[in-house]
């Protein structure tokens, strides 16, 4: 939030990268975020409603700061046993229903449990966060290039995720 650290120490490294890059000849023509954060959020029992207004509230600093589009890549699942992200997966997708430019760009994290890509309770093997890299990049690109949401495999509800603003 605006009163941590986290947040103001974000915006002044966004700020500081591109005044370099503007410095040293280079033009930049989109500022984009990639957000994959909330498993905290699930540990300590975060609502819904809680969790989205948190989110819109670090969104709205962001997007001041010149972000014109975030990119969400949904937590996975936790490691353990009793306890659930369930509520933050779904803020989550909501989000990306309901904004404009918050954007659902990966949902695979929840299948690695099963994999076997978690080193712990909710943390991954440095070979699950490449794929996910790997994985986010390529949407980014397509979403870049074709201006539309990427439909995805949704191994949470064994479906489809996508969204449509229009509707």
């Amino acid at each position: 939030l605006p009163s941590g650290t986290l947040l103001p120490d974000a915006i002044s490294r966004l700020s500081a990268c591109i005044s370099y890059l503007n410095t040293n000849g280079y033009s930049v023509e989109n500022v984009y975020m990639v957000w994959c954060q909330g498993e905290t959020d699930g540990d300590n029992g975060t609502t819904k409603a809680d969790y989205k207004s948190r989110f819109l509230t670090m969104w709205g600093a962001m997007k001041t700061a010149g972000v014109q589009r975030c990119f969400v890549v949904r937590i996975g699942q936790y490691n353990g046993t009793g306890r659930s992200y369930d509520t933050i997966i779904e803020a989550q997708g909501e989000l990306c229903k309901e904004q404009d430019d918050v954007v659902m760009i990966n949902t695979e994290l929840y299948s690695f449990k099963a994999l076997g890509l978690m080193k712990d309770t909710f943390h991954y093997y440095q070979e699950g966060y490449n794929r996910v890299g790997t994985h986010s990049g390529g949407k980014m690109a397509l979403y870049e290039s074709m201006q539309s949401d990427p439909i995805m495999f949704d191994a949470k509800a064994n479906n489809l995720f996508y969204t449509d603003k229009s509707l």
